[in-house]
């Protein structure tokens, strides 16, 4: 599986030692890392904001004192980015109350002990491998995750897999078959070649379905009456869990 780890920070050494940690960290996982660094603001905001989809970010909290842009709120709401870990990072181990606001959130105080690293980042793929909140797929040899909410539809391609998610499209090589057994009950299949998530149906009037991107889908006639009970099914079951 590939991680994204971003690192913001003014400080060249701190931004350097951080890293290496990081790279020495993953080369024992059987994971691998792609690791990004900002030494400005401005630059960050600029790289995420061309979709640069981190699964951690370690941000100095000098970093959140911008007169022109409320990085805390970029972070929590231009980012979009429900599942990335954010570390805030201090040598005076103050943080601001709204700096906190972005959820999942971890505080640490510089200089960073190559072990209190270790142990966070061991702690947060143990869990991100324990939970069910991603998917995982192949893709030239590497395994790839998303998001499950982030998936709007899954269509199989002969051999090959379109996976729709709410801000790309992605393609690979699977089974429909094999994907779905993956997938949790949010998701249903409305014909051979297609699963959906029920999540992001739009509109639904008989045979016809329109997702949350605007794109019309039918179920097939002989996965119409599943269909429909599938939806009741979950819908009772969400009632009744949330």
């Amino acid at each position: 599986m590939i991680y994204r780890i971003g690192i913001c920070d003014k400080e060249d050494f701190a931004t350097s030692l951080l890293e290496n940690i990081i790279q020495d960290f993953f080369k024992d996982t059987g994971d691998e890392v792609e690791v990004y660094t900002w030494n400005y603001i401005e630059g960050f905001i600029r790289d995420i904001s061309y979709k640069i989809n981190l699964d951690i970010l370690f941000i100095d909290v000098n970093m959140m004192n911008n007169e022109e842009v409320n990085v805390s709120e970029f972070i929590r709401n231009i980012c979009s980015n429900k599942y990335m870990y954010t570390i805030y990072t201090s040598i005076n181990n103050i943080f601001k109350i709204e700096w906190l606001a972005a959820h999942p959130f971890d505080m640490m105080v510089k200089p960073l002990n190559r072990n209190d690293v270790c142990a966070l980042l061991q702690n947060l793929l143990l869990s991100n491998r324990k939970n069910n909140r991603f998917f995982i797929y192949n893709f030239n040899k590497r395994q790839c995750c998303v998001l499950l909410n982030d998936i709007l539809y899954l269509k199989s391609d002969k051999k090959n897999i379109v996976l729709c998610l709410l801000n790309e499209v992605r393609h690979y090589m699977g089974c429909l078959n094999e994907e779905k057994n993956k997938l949790t009950d949010a998701f249903v299949r409305i014909g051979q070649s297609y699963v959906i998530n029920i999540n992001h149906i739009k509109e639904c009037e008989g045979d016809i379905i329109t997702m949350d991107n605007g794109e019309i889908l039918s179920v097939s006639r002989s996965y119409k009456k599943d269909f429909y009970l599938k939806i009741r099914e979950y819908s009772i079951i969400r009632c009744v869990t949330g």
